[in-house]
């Protein structure tokens, strides 16, 4: 891109990209993820927004939650718990590649609850943990999953 375009090799001319930013999202290396290569990092601003702390991060989703529900300080404390115990014991291999998980599945769940009828929000929470959260797992993993929530 730094060259105002790229070469096309089929029909071995050069095409001219006007107006256009490239603004590329990637995590850390592992899990299925590779290192970059310094070739194309040069070409970047690396930019890195770490986790926030559990108390910035319960501060944060219990003030989103906390208009909408009575009940949004244990719910949050419980999402954030959840999150930690599934991000530190079901950690992404070859095989459970789909094992990352961030502060957005947080999100969701916190979002998704704050739709629901206050009378129904245990069983909205429960609903939105496995949905966000054990709808990627593998059957054992789901059995150690349930043990964790219920």
């Amino acid at each position: 891109m730094d060259l105002g375009g790229l070469y096309d090799r089929t029909k071995l001319f050069f095409k001219d990209v006007v107006d256009t930013t490239l603004i590329p999202v990637c995590g850390p290396p592992g899990g299925g993820r590779n290192q970059l290569s310094f070739r194309f990092l040069r070409q970047l601003l690396p930019l890195m927004f770490p986790t926030p702390s559990s108390s910035t991060a319960f501060k944060i989703f219990n003030s989103l939650l906390a208009p909408k529900c009575s009940y949004s300080e244990p719910i949050v404390l419980t999402t954030l718990q959840v999150f930690d115990k599934i991000s530190k014991e079901l950690l992404p291999t070859p095989s459970k590649f789909q094992y990352i998980y961030n502060m957005r599945d947080v999100g969701k769940v916190i979002e998704n609850i704050g739709k629901g009828k206050e009378e129904f929000i245990v069983k909205i929470f429960v609903h939105e943990l496995r949905r966000v959260f054990a709808d990627r797992m593998i059957k054992d993993d789901y059995v150690w999953f349930k043990g964790v929530v219920v």
